[in-house]
């Protein structure tokens, strides 16, 4: 059950979540559903860390992060298909886990690799429906080409150094890679000027995955598998897709929350207060930042 305290707080930041999303922005259906996935990703993270002692404080730290994510505010107010896609995913999300729940309870087996599997092909249909793969790219190939022809005029050279199936494989590589790089993840893009993540968030995503790698949880380790499967789906197509890397967006900051948690419960009194303090400078600071570059530039 949710109590009351906890519900005021999950009120407290819903109407802050909709205050940015709605702020020199008309209110319409991408909007609400952005602010209804802040929501949803409350109720989600409090099904994974249900057995935990902090996961009342995850919840509410995961869906306060996603309330604030830049990314995803931007995604609200310019992209209505990447705020209704993160919406379903965590709306799925959570009936799974209630399903699976019951399932554990009743003391049911299932199959994580089934898991990882079934996600891995929900994910492909909705990518290949909105973006055609980077394989098909005209741009792509004629780089193959060129590459082709500055290699070795070998047949055995060509053959074991310049085949298609090398090219694309290392294409693949490098995109999967480029996800978990800085650049991706926290410096400003291209496009809209704006970073995905704040940098604060940096230590705990670290943090964060360590703890969900050392787990024996399963629901923890599931949100692993998501983060991992997204990332593999989202290394098929073109980097300017957005939608099939999009829905990493309420993973990351699942996972930046209970490495938060994680990372304070292992400090001393004395040094959680003055990190504490600390950390809600630089949270405002760098999302004020944000705020004045977003809105007003």
């Amino acid at each position: 059950m949710l109590k009351l305290k906890e519900f005021f707080i999950l009120i407290f930041i819903t109407v802050i979540s909709l205050g940015l999303r709605i702020y020199n922005h008309d209110f319409n259906f991408s909007v609400i559903v952005s602010t209804l996935s802040v929501v949803l990703l409350f109720f989600l993270s409090r099904q994974i860390f249900i057995k935990q002692n902090k996961g009342s404080t995850i919840a509410i730290l995961s869906s306060l992060f996603l309330g604030l994510n830049p990314w995803h505010i931007y995604l609200s107010q310019n992209q209505p298909k990447a705020a209704l896609m993160i919406f379903l995913f965590l709306l799925f999300g959570l009936v799974f886990l209630i399903f699976l729940n019951r399932l554990i309870k009743n003391s049911k087996k299932i199959s994580l690799f089934k898991i990882a599997f079934f996600l891995l092909v929900l994910l492909l249909i909705v990518g290949l429906c909105s973006f055609k793969p980077f394989f098909s790219d005209s741009e792509l190939w004629a780089e193959y080409e060129r590459e082709k022809m500055q290699g070795l005029n070998v047949f055995w050279a060509q053959a074991l150094f310049h085949n298609l199936l090398l090219f694309y494989g290392r294409e693949f590589v490098n995109n999967f890679l480029f996800y978990f790089t800085p650049e991706f993840l926290f410096l400003p893009n291209s496009i809209n000027n704006i970073s995905r993540f704040y940098l604060w968030e940096g230590i705990f995503m670290i943090t964060g995955l360590v703890g969900h790698l050392q787990a024996k949880s399963m629901r923890k380790r599931l949100l692993l598998v998501c983060l991992f499967m997204i990332i593999l789906t989202a290394s098929l197509f073109r980097r300017d897709a957005f939608l099939p890397i999009a829905v990493i967006i309420p993973v990351w900051q699942l996972i930046t929350a209970s490495g938060m948690v994680e990372f304070f419960s292992k400090t001393g009194k004395k040094a959680r207060i003055s990190g504490t303090v600390l950390l809600v400078f630089v949270v405002i600071l760098e999302f004020l930042t944000f705020f004045n570059l977003y809105y007003f530039h």
